[in-house]
């Protein structure tokens, strides 16, 4: 298994819908957060005075637009030697997989990933969409529309719980 990425550094995320307006919030309020990151990293270096507890983590994105792909990025991470940390999950994604059965799968390739799932239908229960992944541990949600606060967020905590579960996994 892949090192967990660094908190304060990179932090690879997949987003998986199949609206690409959406993808195109995602990289806005993503890019935003990296932005941050930049510019508080040069504020560390030139000034020497940014804590390193305060750092923002940048983020990589990935884009796919189908649940099957989303299988097939997570595989491909993991044979290149990395690993996403953080999936943004949409819940239906016409005519494949829906939300549900694309995490089921992708936690079958990596069962680490953080997962929320993001949906603006109310037509399923969260206790059926946990049955259908798998479990509970690593499944959170997400409500459309969203705030980008709340994407920063779920994308910065979520990043540091899942390097925080590689850590604790690795001394063991």
């Amino acid at each position: 298994m892949p090192a967990p990425q660094p908190i304060f550094g990179q932090l690879s995320l997949l987003i998986v819908d199949d609206d690409p307006e959406i993808h195109e919030d995602y990289t806005r309020t993503l890019g935003a957060a990296n932005s941050a990151a930049r510019l508080q990293r040069l504020e560390r270096e030139f000034y020497g005075n940014a804590s390193p507890d305060t750092a923002e983590i940048e983020f990589r994105l990935t884009h796919t637009f189908q649940g099957e792909e989303a299988v097939e990025a997570v595989a491909a991470e993991l044979t290149a030697g990395r690993r996403f940390a953080v999936a943004f999950v949409d819940m239906r994604m016409p005519p494949g997989y829906d939300g549900a059965e694309a995490v089921a799968r992708m936690w079958a390739v990596d069962p680490d990933i953080q997962v929320v799932i993001c949906t603006a239908h109310s037509d399923f229960t969260w206790e059926d969409t946990i049955k259908r992944a798998g479990r509970s541990d690593g499944l959170h949600l997400l409500r459309k529309p969203f705030r980008p606060e709340q994407v920063r967020n779920f994308a910065s905590v979520l990043g540091k719980k899942w390097e925080l579960r590689l850590r604790g996994k690795s001394q063991y």
